[in-house]
């Protein structure tokens, strides 16, 4: 093999590789655990007398809402205010 075919990097490099591989890694394994325990979580509620769950959020409509004062929220931000309004009015 020529010279010119063999690239050299240094060691710190090899260690950045590594850490951003398992760093994927670790997203990757967070994402299927959290869609694990939604699906359990509806299927339990669906089993203990949910009779119809609501449709989960599409990604568009989660990202593009409108506020009240012309602002654009994001959809989980308004989830947020949605919640925390039923909790104030429940006091």
């Amino acid at each position: 093999m020529p010279d010119e075919a063999i690239s050299h990097k240094p060691a710190m490099w090899l260690i950045d590789e590594y850490e951003r591989v398992a760093r994927a890694r670790w997203d990757a394994m967070l994402e299927q655990v959290s869609a694990t325990q939604l699906g359990v979580g509806r299927a339990l509620a669906q089993a203990f007398g949910e009779k119809h769950l609501p449709d989960l959020p599409t990604y568009e409509s989660t990202l593009g809402v409108g506020h009240s004062d012309g602002q654009e929220l994001p959809g989980w931000m308004r989830k947020f205010e949605e919640v925390n309004e039923g909790r104030r009015e429940a006091k």
